[in-house]
């Protein structure tokens, strides 16, 4: 790679994170779409761009999350994986994992089948509790959330007001 490869590939990781985070804010599936291609052309090139591959999950699964497209969150779900693997001290991918898990199984939620949504809702648990255990108060809500929607509600608050005294509450 020369100098000119890669600020060429910095650009367009900063662009592809730029049009994700734009998704967000327009509720436009197609700036999700354009990020993943962007993101995914970048860790062709540099497999090892771990932020890269850090932002082309969490395209993958806000795309998911808005279409409600399963093997979406899948695939982010993934790249997170495969991101703790690589570095297992790192709280923010935990807790994005935990959060992708989180919705997962909120979309996979059947009462015909309730152990598909019980693993991912545990294991969900599961990475929210290593996010905290890692310094990453946000985590706090998350697992309020994952406890109210297994209808732990006393657990639930304890960490919604575990959330509060942190300051990690999401704004309204």
């Amino acid at each position: 790679e020369t100098d000119h490869d890669i600020v060429f590939l910095d650009a367009l990781f900063n662009y592809g994170s730029a049009l994700d985070i734009l998704g967000d804010f327009n509720d436009d599936p197609s700036y999700y779409e354009k990020a993943i291609q962007l993101l995914s052309n970048v860790c062709q090139a540099q497999p090892d761009n771990y932020e890269a591959r850090h932002s082309l999950g969490l395209a993958l699964v806000h795309l998911g999350e808005f279409v409600s497209d399963v093997e979406l969150i899948r695939k982010g779900c993934e790249h997170f994986e495969m991101l703790v693997n690589e570095e297992p001290e790192d709280d923010i991918v935990w807790n994005d994992w935990g959060a992708a898990l989180l919705n997962l199984a909120q979309l996979l939620n059947d009462p015909s089948c309730p152990n598909v949504a019980e693993s991912l809702f545990s294991q969900a648990e599961h990475a929210f509790l290593r996010a905290i255990s890692l310094g990453n108060i946000y985590a706090f809500y998350n697992l309020a959330c994952c406890h109210a929607l297994i209808g732990q509600h006393s657990i639930a608050m304890d960490f919604l007001e575990r959330a509060r005294v942190a300051k990690a509450l999401p704004p309204l």
